[in-house]
């Protein structure tokens, strides 16, 4: 078989990349480090790669201060420039390519705070401590934590996670959404504060006839049972009430989302909104879109099964389907669109349902809130912050990616970035170390697997950002220039 011609080009192409006795401008650790403005050449330095702000995640409970969580912020992965080339490989038919590099000090840095929050919890945690509500007073702190539905919740949360790929991106959807959750759960100024713990809904329940009445703490118990019989047909999830419940729930976040966004608004009514407060609208909105999402997975489950599913059932439905990034409902619902209107030609009716009950609620709550009726939870509070640091382990890193030719020019586009990325256990530095709260944080972070893993896909995120795959691309393309011309 004849080789083609692209092979040699691209090859010789990226071995420049890496000559810098030969090829100085073209020398990839330094033109990553300094960037390179010599010959005709002018590339920027590539800089750091950054994560957004991810978290809160719940470490424990604590007397007197609620639960305690962690959020990782100003993250940063740094040392591209110590890349070494390991080869690459180049197919005959000199259609695509594959080339491996060695990174010696790969990095993660960033800053950690602690937060301190009277009812705000995580979603795993928080089903379970719904289910000790008693009217409107909060369960005590005592070592929630080392309850048996805290333990079998945060182990469904690991299942999940080994899910495959739609379950990995369901957690990881949560906690990137996390934030505004708990900011909504907690500001008493929320119709979903207000109303979340508390509502009753009526409906059908698992037999499919018989009317009941549930809360989120009767469902959050059951949903325990359920759980704990994972296969049994006796103790299920998702009949009638159990959904209809649920979608007002969500209606309440998203009424909840879309009021902080509209006050947010309002503040810069015909002026130019500054780009930090866009920045705070743009993450709700990506929350509220969230919601879609885990609403969408979850509806397919239930459809064609009103007295209900096994946990199994929803956990092989997680499993055998790729994830739902994006929703019609989202695109349906226009800001000053009701609920009920969005949810009107929905293929679920209780959703539509749902939203009716969402916005009529909704009137209600804002009448209570204009005669300041509304009662008032703990504010938050951050007790421990400090930064932290970590050395990636990375044996090699492999740049996939096609190659583009036509009759006068070769080029090539970098698809996917592959690393094999353990999970990623930070060194957590505290401003004020010593205490015994200190001490208990460390501890819980250390023994707290899943926010290892979902560091390591962070990671993995920033590695295929369009932001690298862009740069090298572009660093390839300008060695294949000089090589074909």
């Amino acid at each position: 078989m004849d080789t083609n011609p692209n092979q040699q080009i691209v090859i010789n192409a990226w071995n420049m990349l890496w000559n810098k006795q030969k090829h100085p401008d073209y020398y990839l650790p330094d033109v990553i480090l300094n960037g390179i403005k010599a010959n005709g050449i002018t590339v920027d330095p590539l800089g750091n790669l950054d994560i957004p702000k991810y978290g809160p995640f719940t470490l424990f409970q604590e007397s007197g201060l609620g639960s305690i969580s962690i959020e990782f912020s100003n993250n940063i992965i740094q040392g591209l420039n110590t890349m070494s080339n390991d080869g690459i490989n180049v197919p005959a038919d000199g259609s695509a390519f594959s080339a491996t590099v060695k990174i010696s000090a790969l990095a993660s840095s960033g800053k950690f705070d602690v937060l301190a929050t009277g009812l705000s919890m995580c979603a795993v945690d928080s089903v379970w401590a719904l289910g000790s509500l008693t009217g409107k007073k909060a369960l005590s702190a005592a070592d929630i934590d080392d309850s048996p539905g805290i333990i079998q919740a945060k182990d469904y949360r690991t299942k999940l996670l080994n899910q495959g790929e739609n379950g990995q991106f369901l957690v990881s959807t949560y906690y990137d959404n996390n934030n505004v959750y708990n900011d909504i759960a907690n500001d008493p100024s929320t119709i979903f504060n207000y109303n979340w713990a508390y509502y009753q809904t009526n409906g059908k329940g698992p037999d499919g006839t018989t009317q009941v009445t549930v809360t989120s703490k009767i469902l959050s118990s059951e949903t325990t049972v359920a759980a704990q019989n994972p296969d049994s047909n006796n103790q299920v999830v998702g009949y009638e009430a159990y959904n209809l419940h649920s979608y007002i729930g969500q209606g309440l976040m998203i009424k909840s989302i879309d009021h902080k966004i509209s006050d947010l608004q309002n503040q810069y009514s015909g002026q130019t909104i500054p780009a930090s407060v866009q920045a705070q609208i743009d993450k709700l909105q990506q929350a509220k879109e969230a919601t879609f999402v885990f609403g969408e997975n979850t509806k397919p489950i239930n459809q064609g099964n009103a007295n209900g599913i096994t946990v199994n059932t929803a956990m092989n439905n997680v499993q055998n389907n790729a994830p739902i990034t994006t929703s019609e409902m989202t695109s349906k619902h226009k800001t000053g669109m009701s609920l009920a209107k969005a949810a009107s030609n929905d293929d679920y009716p209780l959703y539509t349902d749902a939203m009716i009950r969402v916005d009529e609620m909704e009137q209600e709550f804002l009448q209570l809130k204009a005669a300041n009726k509304l009662s008032r939870n703990l504010k938050d509070s951050t007790p421990v912050s400090g930064t932290y640091s970590l050395t990636i382990p990375v044996p090699t890193v492999t740049f996939n990616g096609k190659i583009i030719t036509s009759e006068s020019a070769i080029s090539v586009q970098i698809t996917s970035i592959t690393a094999v990325i353990p999970p990623l256990m930070y060194n957590l530095k505290p401003s004020d170390s010593g205490s015994s709260l200190v001490t208990k944080i460390m501890e819980h972070y250390a023994s707290a697997t899943y926010i290892h893993q979902l560091a390591q896909q962070k990671t993995n995120e920033a590695l295929n950002s369009t932001q690298l795959l862009g740069y090298m691309t572009d660093r390839i393309n300008q060695a294949l220039n000089k090589v074909f011309g």
